[in-house]
């Protein structure tokens, strides 16, 4: 997203955290494209700091670690460790032999309460139709925005996406859908009305 496009969804964050959820852990999620999570969490997480919220940016994507690879990171928190964030990310860290094992056995409690800070964590996860790291990691997060790939993502994807994240009871925040064409629309709700009829 262009940084005025960023802009406009960090204005719109406080309507898409969860009231109850007083320092939230959101998960930006793509159904393929792990450049297009990764760069949103970036630019939206840069939106944040500029409007005054404290934003922690987290790479959850172990295998691909698109945000950058640094000898320690998330996979040392997910090993009971302690990492330290680098200018306001903390990168995946060193690849580990076996992402998935790792996910699951981790313990979810430690680890989300340890990426709760006076402000926003959005974590970038892996893509769901690739592995199922994704999966696991976004349905810890306190809610998610799923990124759609107009020229990637089709309607059969988009739904079985949306029902693998609700068997996981993961909550919806948003649907981030990326055109590389201009939409000529009104208002908000008639672009997003005609990006869901693709």
């Amino acid at each position: 997203p262009t940084p005025a496009q960023a802009a406009l969804l960090a204005g719109a964050m406080r309507f898409l955290i969860p009231r109850d959820v007083a320092q939230p852990v959101i998960g930006i999620v793509a159904i393929t494209d792990a450049h297009r999570s990764a760069a949103l969490t970036q630019t939206l997480g840069d939106a944040l700091r500029r409007q005054g919220t404290g934003t922690l940016v987290v790479d959850a994507d172990l295998r691909g670690a698109p945000l950058g690879n640094a000898q320690e990171g998330f996979v040392d928190v997910l090993l009971g460790g302690d990492a330290s964030p680098r200018d306001g990310v903390l990168t995946a860290g060193k690849t580990p032999p076996n992402a998935m094992e790792l996910l699951a056995g981790a313990d979810w409690e430690d680890v989300t309460a340890s990426l709760r800070h006076d402000g926003v964590t959005l974590v970038n996860c892996a893509p769901l139709a690739r592995t199922s790291d994704g999966a696991v990691v976004a349905s810890r997060c306190d809610a998610v925005l799923l990124v759609v790939a107009e020229d990637r993502d089709r309607r059969g994807d988009l739904a079985e996406a949306r029902a693998l994240l609700a068997a996981l009871d993961t909550q919806v925040a948003g649907i981030v859908y990326e055109s590389a064409r201009p939409v000529k629309a009104s208002s908000a709700y008639d672009v997003g009305a005609a990006a869901l009829g693709r």
